[in-house]
């Protein structure tokens, strides 16, 4: 009776040291998220999921730390546990970074259908930013599926003659109408000889 007493309190006791050790991971997750710091905090939410990954709060923070950190088929992997677990009533964006995070993935499909439940989610405030994004939103994935399926007029990039990169700033090109591209840097004083 005693010895198994004991073992039950050794298994309790196990528990709980565990159940602090993934708290622990949460809170300097949370501190390298305050510190701007999302590779850190991907780091510590692993260590969390490890311990225990059936918890929506890790699987959110998780989900969070990896969309931060551009994995976004990763991310909207977490995301979609936890929004099919509670359909965004304890984390109500959960919903609106799937979708983000699917259409970054290049699933624009699934990313309008999320969008739409997204959008009437927050049909009770038609002005609020996630109401109108949504809508934008679907709107950008029929563009995408529109652009992805159109294969009329291929563009050929010729290469440079010389360098493109330089020490000095380069900044985003833009097609013209005419079909040349314009782009614009910013030179540095060079030494000619």
């Amino acid at each position: 009776m005693i010895r198994t007493f004991l073992l039950g309190l050794c298994f309790c006791l196990a528990a709980v040291a565990n159940g602090q050790r993934v708290q622990d991971w949460i809170v300097l997750g949370d501190r390298a998220i305050e510190d701007n710091d999302p590779y850190g905090a991907l780091r510590y939410y692993e260590n969390a999921m490890e311990l225990d990954s059936s918890k929506a709060e890790i699987q959110f923070k998780y989900a969070e730390a990896l969309r931060l950190n551009h994995y976004y088929e990763k991310s909207a992997y977490y995301y979609y546990k936890v929004y099919r677990k509670e359909q965004g009533r304890i984390y109500p964006l959960s919903g609106f970074w799937l979708a983000m995070m699917q259409k970054q993935s290049g699933n624009y499909k699934e990313a309008k259908q999320t969008f739409r439940r997204v959008r009437d989610q927050f049909e009770d405030d038609p002005d609020s930013y996630y109401y109108q994004k949504a809508i934008q939103e679907m709107r950008s994935c029929d563009f995408a599926e529109l652009w992805q399926s159109d294969e009329s007029e291929t563009s050929q990039i010729n290469p440079v003659n010389g360098a493109v990169n330089t020490e000095s700033s380069e900044f985003d090109g833009k097609f013209l109408a005419d079909k040349r591209l314009l782009f614009t840097s910013l030179r540095g004083e060079y030494d000619q000889e």
